[in-house]
């Protein structure tokens, strides 16, 4: 992820695009149930709101850095955060009620492996649970 993206994504200015159009988009969308996976949360804006709208939250980032800067502020919550590539994070099949994904497609490598990523969390899904992925992302053509 570049600098410029990062601090975005950090930023005041994020935090209100979160609670004002994606919030209440995803609230419309479905409920998320019980255990939800978020994959890429970055710095963890995204984190903060679905924490509060499950009893578990499972964050998988790539970048060790965030990774590890995002466990030790949410240390002691509802979220669980693992350094992993979200391709194969070794979690278990048939878990998750709601898997997430916001602003972090574009950083894939190809359309390959967004679809190894997508075969990855359909797999670890319950039966009926929800993917949901932001506007952004939907807007710069992913899959």
């Amino acid at each position: 992820m570049n600098k410029a993206h990062l601090e975005f994504l950090a930023s005041p200015q994020w935090a209100q695009i979160l609670e004002t159009d994606l919030l209440p988009w995803l609230i419309g969308a479905a409920d998320l149930g019980d255990d939800v996976l978020e994959i890429g949360p970055g710095p963890g804006l995204t984190t903060d709101l679905l924490r509060r709208r499950t009893s578990r939250l499972t964050a998988v980032e790539y970048d060790r850095h965030l990774a590890t800067a995002l466990a030790a502020r949410l240390a002691g919550t509802n979220v669980d955060v693992i350094h992993a590539d979200g391709t194969d994070a070794g979690l278990a099949s048939n878990r998750f009620s709601a898997a997430t994904c916001f602003s972090m497609l574009h950083h894939m490598s190809s359309a390959a492996t967004q679809d190894r990523l997508f075969a990855e969390v359909y797999r670890i899904l319950r039966p009926g649970g929800s993917v949901h992925r932001d506007r952004l992302d939907r807007l710069a053509g992913d899959p």
